[in-house]
């Protein structure tokens, strides 16, 4: 898996450059959104690398010669979800380090908060959103689903990330375990994992029906 996933990694050294670019760019335009503006961020870094390195094995023909290996096909689908964590910690290492020049260089307005509600909170944003998407890439693949994940998860960033804020900020709603932080962080573990299992099982079973 990990050099599957270094693969994916180094075949896409020319969108480094790109990314930096992105990066400093939304933290001058996205930062009065806050938490929101760190999400988009760090969901459109993740976006750009894993959708870059699957077009390329595409346009390539690598999808079909990797299936030709000696790979399990539970590895290949196990290495793009894990890629998502490789890429999403580059891009808050990176936010983070535009975060310290910022405060460093007295800049306002040039970077988004990074408390642990905030990255905690992108992370969990980035698990839902690559669970909703990888099932479509592996049955279509990644150039067919391009469109339509696209659409869908801007839908998602743009609009479920209000009504998420509205709810934990108690808007006439009263979990029973939201008293407990230790529950509700259970609670919120337990529900991501359960999504990311049937979002991983999903993939599987596609991408072992699927035809190349």
């Amino acid at each position: 898996m990990f050099h599957l996933i270094k693969k994916d990694v180094l075949m896409q050294k020319r969108t480094l450059l790109l990314s930096l670019l992105i990066m400093v760019f939304f933290s001058f335009s996205l930062s009065p959104m806050g938490t929101a503006g760190l999400t988009v961020s760090i969901w459109a870094i993740c976006y750009l690398f894993v959708y870059g390195a699957g077009m390329l094995e595409e346009k390539t023909n690598g999808d079909k010669l990797l299936v030709s290996l000696p790979i399990r096909k539970n590895t290949i689908v196990m290495s793009k979800y894990v890629s998502v964590y490789v890429f999403a910690a580059y891009a808050l290492l990176v936010n983070f380090i535009i975060r310290m020049l910022a405060n460093l260089f007295q800049i306002p307005h040039f970077s988004f908060p990074f408390t642990l509600e905030a990255v905690a909170s992108t992370l969990i944003a980035v698990t839902l959103i690559f669970s909703l998407s990888f099932p479509l890439i592996f049955k279509v693949g990644f150039m067919k689903s391009r469109l339509t994940n696209f659409v869908v998860l801007f839908a998602f960033l743009f609009v479920g990330h209000p009504i998420a804020g509205q709810l934990s900020n108690g808007a006439g709603i009263d979990f029973s375990l939201a008293r407990s932080d230790t529950g509700l962080t259970i609670l919120v573990v337990l529900a991501l994992l359960i999504i990311v299992i049937a979002s991983f099982s999903l993939s599987l079973a596609f991408y072992r029906r699927r035809e190349f």
